[in-house]
């Protein structure tokens, strides 16, 4: 990557990177400060690591509308199924 951009560059952008994402948690947990939610400030912490899951899941999602269109992977509903199954 340092071959394409200069070092000010790559460092700009990972202080953007990171200043963004702290603004948001911190944004977050103001939020939940100011509507007395104290129980739920630490999880805002926790913010980054779902947007990582959210990104896992959307590239699954889009890798297999390439490979496989038509494939549908349902959740199962075991009470759904006992009571389709009940007598």
């Amino acid at each position: 990557i340092s071959e394409f951009f200069p070092l000010w560059v790559m460092l700009a952008g990972l202080v953007s990177f990171i200043g963004a994402n702290a603004a948001f948690v911190l944004a977050s947990m103001l939020a939940c400060l100011q509507r007395r939610y104290f129980h739920l400030v630490p999880t805002c912490l926790l913010i980054p690591g779902y947007w990582v899951l959210m990104s896992l899941g959307a590239w699954k999602g889009a890798l297999q509308l390439i490979w496989k269109p038509f494939f549908w992977e349902k959740t199962p509903h075991e009470a759904q199924a006992a009571l389709e199954t009940a007598p």
